[in-house]
This record gives C-alpha cells, sequence and structure tokens, in this order.
C-alpha cells in the first residue's frame, strides 16, 4: 500500500507550518519539504521538527527543475545538515550523487538517501529507464525516484513497466495530467507513495492530486495489487464528474475498485499499449465515441 506524501511548497516558514498542519488534518503519512521554494532567511530548519509527520527534504537544483541556483556545496550542505536535525529522509539528484558523497565521506550515516531523477521534457524508453534504476542502485540509493514527463498517456507504460521490476524500495510517476495514473495506481504497481499538493494551485509538480482529493474521492488509501480499475477516456476530462459518481457507488457497495481520468490523445493506441494491465472497463466521451467504435 502507498504513502500519501504532501509536497510543502510554501515560501514561508509560518506558511510552510499552516500546509503540514493542513497535511496532517487531511491523513498524510510523509511530507516533503521543499526547500527550494522558501524565500531567502527564512528558518528551514525549524520545519524539520514540525508537527508529527515523517520528513523528506529537497532542495532541487534549478537544473533538475527545481528553484535552488545556490552553489553545490551550500545546497547539498543543507541536506545533510537536515539528517543532522532529525530529517527522515532527504532527496538527493543522482546526477549530484557524487558530489554528495565526497561531502559526507567518512561522516556516520543518518537517515535515508532518495536518489533521484527527473525529466520535464519526455519520457525516455523503458530501457534507459532501467539504466537509470540501476545507477541509482550502484550509487547507493536507499530509495530510488523517477518522475518523468508523459506527452502521451501511453508513455507512462513504460514507467509501470520498470516500476514492477523494481528491486529496491521505488518511487517512480509520470509527470503531467496525461501521467495521472501513475500517481493514483501507486499502491496498485508498487509504488512506495505518491505526491500530493495542500490544495490545487499548491502542486510542486505537473499533475499532483490535492491530498484531500487523492484521499476521499479516490480512496487511495484503499487501491492495493487487486484493486479493479475503471476510467473515463476523453479529451478533455477533468471536468468530468464520472469518478465522483462512480467512485461514491464504489464506496457504497464496498467495492475494492476505483475509476480514474484517462487524459488520451489517440484512443487505439492507448488501448493496445495497456492491453497487457488489464484494466476492467472503460467509458469514452468526447471526442472518442466514434473511434472506438471502430
Amino acid at each position: 500500500m502507498a504513502l500519501v506524501c504532501v509536497s510543502i511548497t510554501a515560501t514561508s516558514t509560518g506558511a510552510a507550518q499552516a500546509e503540514i498542519d493542513l497535511a496532517e488534518s487531511n491523513e498524510a503519512e510523509m511530507v516533503e519539504l521543499r526547500l527550494d521554494f522558501l524565500a531567502e532567511g527564512e528558518n528551514w530548519e525549524s520545519l524539520v521538527s514540525y508537527g508529527k509527520l515523517p520528513k523528506i527534504v529537497t532542495n532541487r537544483a534549478s537544473w533538475e527543475g527545481g528553484n535552488s541556483d545556490e552553489i553545490e556545496e551550500v545546497r547539498l550542505g543543507k541536506l545533510i545538515r537536515a539528517l543532522d536535525i532529525g530529517a527522515d529522509f532527504i532527496d538527493v539528484e543522482l546526477k549530484a550523487a557524487d558530489t554528495y558523497e565526497k561531502m559526507t565521506k567518512g561522516k556516520p550515516k543518518k537517515g535515508l538517501k532518495i536518489l533521484s531523477h527527473h525529466d520535464f521534457e519526455k519520457t525516455p524508453s523503458r530501457e534507459e529507464l532501467s539504466l537509470i534504476y540501476a545507477k541509482m542502485l550502484e550509487k547507493g540509493a536507499d530509495l530510488c525516484k523517477i518522475a518523468v514527463t508523459a506527452n502521451d498517456i501511453s508513455d507512462c507504460a513504460r514507467v509501470l513497466h520498470v516500476l514492477q521490476a523494481a528491486t529496491n524500495p521505488t518511487i517512480m510517476l509520470s509527470m503531467t495530467e496525461r501521467g495521472m495514473l501513475t500517481r493514483l495506481l501507486a499502491g496498485k504497481y508498487g509504488s512506495m507513495l505518491t505526491f500530493c499538493s495542500t490544495t490545487s494551485g499548491k502542486e510542486s509538480a505537473p499533475g499532483q492530486i490535492a491530498v484531500a482529493e487523492l484521499r476521499s474521492l479516490y480512496r487511495f488509501k484503499s487501491i492495493e495489487n487487486l484493486t479493479k480499475v475503471y476510467g473515463i477516456i476523453g479529451n478533455p476530462v477533468s471536468h468530468s464528474m464520472s469518478p465522483a459518481i462512480h467512485n461514491a457507488a464504489f464506496k457504497h457497495r464496498q467495492l475494492d475498485a476505483v475509476y480514474i481520468p484517462l487524459l488520451v490523445d489517440d484512443v487505439e493506441k492507448f488501448l493496445k499499449t495497456f492491453d497487457e494491465f488489464k484494466f476492467n472497463g472503460f467509458s469514452i466521451t468526447i471526442p472518442h465515441k466514434e473511434a472506438a467504435l471502430k
């Protein structure tokens, strides 16, 4: 069963504390502190011990899609300090792994290290994803994280294939609305957690879902390996009330099933790509109804 992790994207210490409080009230199980979102001079250290939830501390470099332009010794130094004061996890970019190892050589191990790779342009091939994953293991990752961009929903299949073959605790997801199924079905396919936002508009990455919606509408914590998957195929699809209606019915009937939105550009390609994943049924809306009949 995947964990619910809320990304904290506030720019001030006080606002970050309020976001942590909101995460706790919505039954999140972990929070990610995004130090690179905080304004310069904010007391980030106080946030590591604030609240009851375990913390992932991230200080994402601008060259990996984040906001930090600090020199590496300063940027990574904050992560090392976070472990010293009690952080449970830190997130180090795979490209920075060697620098981090040099900076921590000879120091006692504290907390757990996530090695991460982000691609904000595309989804690499299945072979390339596997090589990235293998390099993370080679570099001593306690946990592996791979987040890539889904330009078409079929890109998600490559991510799910590599995720299902993972041998180490792993977080793997496709960003953007077209990749939403990888976030929603994390518990079915073996991802350790899914990242979500405190509220709509507070996302740290494209395609994140608000924690309350994840918990209540999709009953995320009930999604496991045997959960049946249904969905609505459309473009656009985010406006559809079908997930709310069907998931409420599943909950009322106590069915182990979830109904998700599927932003699909090419119905035939989607159905062929995902045939092996054995989803249990689809509704089809505009503009794909005619194509589905072919």
